[in-house]
């Protein structure tokens, strides 16, 4: 991927170069795997093609007269792979697959970000050997077809609209992965997904907000754990627009809004224990610390290494001293902390907590917080990247000596920061100034 002939473009997509294309079709043709791409013909004309029955892969980009209408029968027996892409209405109201019923993978994705109508056809319950499905940025109304195709194992809606997720999916039982990012849907789809029990990656976020969204955590109560779930990017409960927050590269990521602890269910307990990048906005049930209040009602977090905590009113402290405590944070995991807007935040690191894998902290709007890091734990610091605070008006010392320390033997080496917050430029000037005087060394 560093060749010269393959353009990086955003680090999500790549340009293939004419010859890695030509290459691949070459090595699909040997096969007698004839793979057809058309960008130059109206969809009708291309697919009307006597060649086309012995395709065994047809893609299509071609859509610039507008309205695609899809052809009332296809005759391609041999076909397993038909890929669709279009940036307007897409018609398959008067399709039929009747010649197509070795189908495996069937893809029509809009290219902007909006939904597009699509007109869906019944026939499309002829396909019993489909194994992906695969909707994008589509209008779709109502999607019970779905229930029929029962050999399916991947259904992507992604950025799609629709009524429901249809009774019934959950006894697909070959389903291995559904992608409802950005979908805009008009029931919380958590009834539906809490019985989904084969499912290994699971996509949900943001999860928009409608009026029942709110309930998502009712819906799973007394709901099993989803035992087999692998990967999963999930959002659940009422956030707002400007509360979410999503790692990319996390195999297993929550956001979590106005979850209460004394109320969480087998599934819930089970994806936090497993994730391993967390956010949790207005956090209910009278958790005044992270550690022990928020990892005991859990069953533990063993797996975290990203923590985002926002707008969590009842939260004193991160962790206090407490056996779990020091247990919890001895094992190194937390890579990513992040605490914004907590009014009764006093304190956040306990002495002796090690953080060497710590590189970013975030501290924004904490008005009660008077210092961040006892000198025991700023010498853990060996991984420390970015620092940044903003509107911790009480906050007067970044390392504070604990009770009972000598303050002329204070030696921190802290590690080479990237980005240091010129916010808190003033507050490290202060706590230089005053070491300077006493004696110790920073």
């Amino acid at each position: 991927m560093h060749s010269p002939e393959i353009n990086k473009h955003e680090q999500e997509y790549v340009t293939m170069h004419d010859m890695v294309r030509d290459v691949a079709l070459w090595i699909a043709s040997k096969q007698d795997h004839t793979i057809k791409v058309n960008y130059t013909k109206e969809l009708n004309e291309f697919l009307d093609n006597e060649a086309i029955k012995d395709f065994y892969a047809i893609a299509s980009w071609y859509d610039l007269n507008g309205l695609l209408q899809f052809p009332s029968r296809l005759d391609a027996p041999k076909l397993e792979i038909l890929l669709f892409d279009s940036s307007t209405t897409f018609d398959l109201s008067l399709a039929s697959f009747e010649g197509t019923k070795e189908l495996k993978v069937f893809a029509v994705i809009h290219r902007y970000s909006y939904p597009s109508l699509m007109k869906k056809p019944q026939s499309i319950q002829q396909l019993s050997n489909l194994r992906t499905l695969r909707l994008q940025h589509w209008d779709l109304g109502d999607i019970s077809f779905v229930v029929s195709l029962t050999r399916l194992e991947i259904l992507d809606l992604k950025g799609s609209e629709f009524e429901k997720l249809p009774n019934g999916i959950e006894k697909l039982n070959k389903l291995k992965m559904l992608d409802l990012s950005r979908c805009k849907i008009d029931e919380c789809c958590y009834k539906v997904i809490g019985r989904c029990s084969h499912l290994e990656e699971l996509y949900v976020y943001p999860h928009f907000s409608h009026l029942e969204n709110i309930n998502c955590f009712e819906y799973l109560q007394g709901v099993p754990a989803l035992t087999k779930l692998k990967r999963y990017k999930l959002e659940m409960g009422k956030l707002t627009e400007n509360a979410r927050f999503f790692w990319r590269e996390e195999r297993r990521s929550l956001c979590l809004g106005h979850p209460n602890i004394s109320m969480s269910s087998a599934l819930i307990k089970d994806i936090v224990q497993r994730a391993t990048a967390i956010q949790f906005y207005k956090l209910l049930g009278g958790c005044k610390s992270f550690i022990p209040n928020m990892v005991q009602a859990m069953g533990g977090m063993n797996e975290l290494t990203k923590l985002h905590l926002q707008c969590c009113s009842e939260m004193e402290c991160i962790a206090d001293e407490t056996t779990l405590m020091k247990m919890w944070l001895s094992q190194d995991w937390l890579e990513s902390l992040g605490i914004f807007n907590c009014p009764q935040l006093l304190h956040i690191f306990p002495v002796d907590c090690n953080l060497r894998n710590l590189k970013f902290l975030d501290i924004v709007e904490c008005p009660m917080l008077t210092s961040l890091f006892p000198v025991s734990v700023a010498c853990t610091l060996l991984s420390l990247e970015k620092l940044y605070i903003e509107n911790c008006i009480e906050l007067k010392h970044l390392i504070e000596v604990e009770t009972g320390g000598d303050q002329n033997e204070i030696q921190i080496v802290l590690p080479p920061w990237n980005v240091f917050s010129f916010k808190i430029f003033q507050i490290l000037l202060e706590f230089v100034q005053k070491g300077v005087n006493q004696g110790s060394h920073l």
